[in-house]
């Protein structure tokens, strides 16, 4: 069976995360609700949240269309030598989901983004959102000229992900003490009862898989001798 762990909002603990970031981090939330979409920046100073411009309708709308032709890209049914990515939607998506979020926060020092997505924008390469354009001028003869107009996300700022705040802040949380280093088990009974009961699935089991393996009792006691009597459990 295969076990889920429900979080308990107690259990979460925002400062712990606050300490583990870096002067030039920001950590950015996203949360899409019925109208609109919410980023929040946290910091190592500080936490802010911001209310997105546009609903959020329209933004998962535009972030479909421009992600669209990178599904067909992957399941091999676009031309190989003309992906479709939509440069201004991509100039346009990085206007309403960070523009506002980095304006607030300027350093020296450049920042490291780590994104934490929300639904649709799990689709969404934040990398590759285009931040402006430049004066490169279109080469017929180059394949994919038309791409080094643009100046992306990824220039500027290292980008992460994460898959919720809960989940950062559970690979920053100290590791619990394990009683023993190993737990080892082997050498098993082989009875009438054990092989009986598989004859049913496929007569060849018993014969192939269910035979005694009295080395593994030396192998599993040698592993033993390596991490010692009190670390380990046989």
């Amino acid at each position: 069976s295969i076990k889920t762990k429900k979080y308990n909002f107690n259990d979460f603990r925002l400062p712990a995360i606050q300490q583990k970031l870096k002067a030039h981090q920001i950590m950015i939330k996203y949360a899409i609700l019925d109208s609109h979409i919410y980023a929040f920046a946290i910091r190592n100073d500080s936490v802010r949240y911001y209310r997105l411009s546009g609903t959020a309708q329209d933004t998962v709308k535009k972030v479909k269309q421009l992600t669209e032709p990178l599904d067909d890209f992957t399941e091999g049914q676009v031309d190989y030598l003309r992906v479709n990515y939509n440069l201004p939607l991509a100039r346009e998506l990085y206007d309403l989901l960070l523009l506002d979020v980095l304006a607030a926060h300027t350093l020296d020092k450049p920042l490291e983004l780590i994104i934490i997505p929300d639904q649709e924008l799990f689709k969404l390469p934040f990398e590759s959102l285009v931040t402006g354009f430049n004066n490169h001028e279109l080469d017929p003869g180059v394949i994919f000229s038309e791409y080094a107009a643009a100046n992306y996300l990824i220039f500027k700022y290292p980008v992460s992900y994460g898959l919720s705040l809960f989940h950062f802040q559970k690979k920053i949380r100290p590791a619990t003490p394990k009683r023993f280093a190993i737990t080892a088990f082997g050498d098993p009974e082989i009875n009438d009862h054990t092989t009986h009961s598989f004859d049913n699935i496929a007569n060849n089991l018993t014969h192939t898989f269910f035979q005694a393996m009295p080395s593994s009792r030396v192998e599993i006691l040698n592993i033993r001798t390596i991490f010692g009597a009190e670390k380990s459990k046989i």
